[in-house]
């Protein structure tokens, strides 16, 4: 089965739980007493059997038909109070991912900024350190970036460098490409040159301080 398919399948099944015991919790009246419900019933079934009282063949079908409301209604309340249990775990795994949320972003950015580290090693510990940071680590981190007033230093990717330990001077892969093809005397500005720059840090990104293009790798917009 398609995963597409499964999912279709899985919200329907959702919803329509959700629909019955929507309509469960309208037929049912928690506010109403044993006593009214139990008046309430003994009339429906007068109602439903007729008016032939106190006889053996009357008498069992009210016992019968007490039996099969007083069943119902419990299987009522029962589904009810099983809804509302879903409801409040669905309401506290939507708080939870809510309180994670902030951090999971944040691990994610860091880490994008580990991957721009032009040295294998250093860069293999900055993402090592955002990977296995505990949430309590990484939210005293928000904390703090929270109470610095400078726009400019709230949103640097600084702090992913010296929290995991590192100078924050590191040289990026892009310090590297640029040293690399202006090595080369390129003419500036031109697409030859962003084409170097390109290739050179998508490959440091994923060998390190290493770059193989040459100028005969460029192909010219036709």
């Amino acid at each position: 089965m398609k995963l597409f398919s499964v999912f279709v399948i899985a919200a329907v099944s959702a919803q329509g739980f959700d629909n019955k015991q929507a309509n469960l919790a309208r037929n049912l009246d928690l506010t109403e007493s044993d006593e009214d419900r139990e008046k309430r019933f003994k009339q429906e079934c007068k109602d439903s059997i007729g008016n032939k009282q106190d006889t053996p063949k009357w008498n069992e079908k009210m016992e019968a038909c007490r039996a099969k409301k007083d069943a119902k209604h419990a299987k009522r309340v029962a589904k009810a109070e099983a809804a509302e249990d879903r409801a409040e775990m669905k309401a506290e795994i939507k708080t939870k991912k809510a309180e994670k949320a902030p951090i999971k972003a944040e691990r994610n950015l860091c880490k994008a900024a580990c991957k721009q580290i032009a040295n294998q090693i250093t860069k293999s510990n900055c993402l090592s350190w955002w990977k296995y940071s505990s949430r309590v680590e990484i939210q005293k981190i928000l904390d703090d970036i929270n109470d610095i007033r400078n726009p400019a230093e709230r949103n640097s990717v600084e702090h992913c460098y010296t929290k995991s330990g590192l100078s924050g001077s590191e040289s990026t892969c892009k310090d590297f490409a640029v040293d690399f093809c202006d090595g080369l005397n390129l003419a500036k500005p031109s697409p030859i040159l962003r084409d170097c720059k390109s290739f050179c840090v998508n490959q440091c990104m994923e060998q390190g301080e290493n770059c193989d293009w040459t100028p005969a790798d460029y192909v010219p917009d036709v």
